[in-house]
């Protein structure tokens, strides 16, 4: 039967609204006693970001800790130290301030703060969760990574040498304070990165074989979203409208995830693994190299989402190509390099990257069923250009 819909999540309260930093402190108040705020290394102090959320949570009397430890590509020690000051000082609700790293690192520790033992049981499933997630409110300052809405916690493992996913539906935020204003002092770059990742996820949410009807329509707006306001946002940072769509476009596009991805992020998680390059960006240049080998598998749903960037032709074939193609002048429009060989990845590295991508993730969601020749081709296709 068509559209029948498994179990998944979904934040639990939303505001998307500039200035709705300032009531971090009252959603504390309403979750906990004592709150950790989550951020990275001094991004959020120097923005001014820090203050308001610190601000709002003496104005609402709640006592609360700073952890601002969070690297740009975190790890499974970072989590389980944030986890334990948590436990040490009785914090029993969290905010995260930052980009996807600071967020995903805010869902882990949460999530880690009554599960006891190394995270690393838990990432390569030795252990089940045993308690439920503490609340914890996600203040993303970037559009793109999506980590208020999905399941998702990505930390590093040292010892394998690769980023890999922690999995669970309670670690979707409690709370996602989606404030434009938050954002405006976003480098171009980020923007640009960050835009192209939620394009990415939504795009493969929407053609993804354990989609649904709810996250095909988070998909699609995503899609339509990021295709009107990331040119805008790229070109003025300052552009509050542009800013604040393209939050509810990476929160969508995090919705949109959730029920698989496709090779697009597969591959980017491999080479992100294996060169240390940013995941969205990963994404942007990865993601119409990683289309091509669904053509005949996913043309019609391809062909849907072509309609989303404008496309008019009446064929589902045609259609399916003509989004491929439009995906690569939209990248070319926001300044994203258009092969991985721009980024210094070369064929000769296929096979590491492979390797990596056996042990970071095993995506088997996408439209075409994905082996090492798949995966393979589609990997120097966008090393050539």
């Amino acid at each position: 039967m068509k559209g029948l819909v498994q179990a998944f999540a979904l934040p639990r309260w939303i505001e998307a609204e500039p200035g709705c930093t300032a009531r971090a402190g009252n959603w504390a108040a309403r979750f906990g006693k004592k709150a950790m705020v989550v951020s990275g290394r001094g991004s959020a102090r120097k923005s001014g970001l820090l203050a308001k959320i610190e601000n709002s949570l003496q104005a609402a009397a709640v006592p609360y800790e700073l952890f601002e430890q969070v690297e740009r590509e975190p790890t499974l020690e970072t989590v389980e130290q944030g986890a334990e000051i948590a436990r040490e000082n009785g914090c029993d609700v969290f905010i995260g301030v930052g980009g996807g790293s600071a967020l995903d690192a805010t869902k882990a520790i949460a999530m880690l703060r009554d599960n006891t033992g190394p995270a690393e049981n838990y990432q390569l499933g030795r252990r089940d969760w045993e308690a439920p997630c503490r609340p914890w409110i996600a203040i993303p300052t970037t559009a793109g990574t999506g980590s208020e809405g999905t399941k998702v916690s990505v930390m590093t493992n040292k010892g394998l040498g690769v980023k890999k996913a922690l999995y669970s539906w309670e670690m979707v935020s409690t709370v996602a304070l989606l404030d434009a204003e938050a954002s405006v002092n976003m480098p171009v770059n980020l923007t640009r990165e960050t835009g192209l990742d939620a394009l990415g996820q939504a795009i493969e949410g929407y053609l993804s074989t354990g989609n649904n009807p709810i996250i095909e329509a988070a998909a699609l707006r995503a899609v339509r979203l990021v295709h009107e306001y990331l040119p805008r946002a790229v070109e003025n940072g300052g552009d509050l409208e542009a800013r604040h769509n393209m939050l509810l476009a990476g929160l969508l596009g995090g919705v949109a995830i959730d029920t698989g991805v496709g090779l697009g992020h597969e591959l980017a998680m491999a080479v992100g693994s294996h060169k240390g390059i940013s995941h969205g960006l990963l994404v942007g240049v990865l993601t119409p190299w990683c289309l091509e080998p669904s053509l005949g598998w996913a043309d019609n749903r391809m062909a849907e989402l072509a309609a989303a960037f404008g496309c008019t032709h009446d064929e589902s074939e045609i259609k399916a190509r003509c989004f491929i193609q439009l995906i690569r002048d939209f990248q070319q429009k926001v300044g994203c390099p258009s092969n991985l060989g721009a980024l210094g990845v070369s064929k000769d590295e296929i096979g590491a990257i492979l390797k990596a991508g056996k042990l970071s993730t095993n995506i088997g969601t996408n439209p075409r069923p994905l082996d090492d020749a798949v995966r393979s081709a589609a990997l120097e296709a966008a090393i050539d250009g």
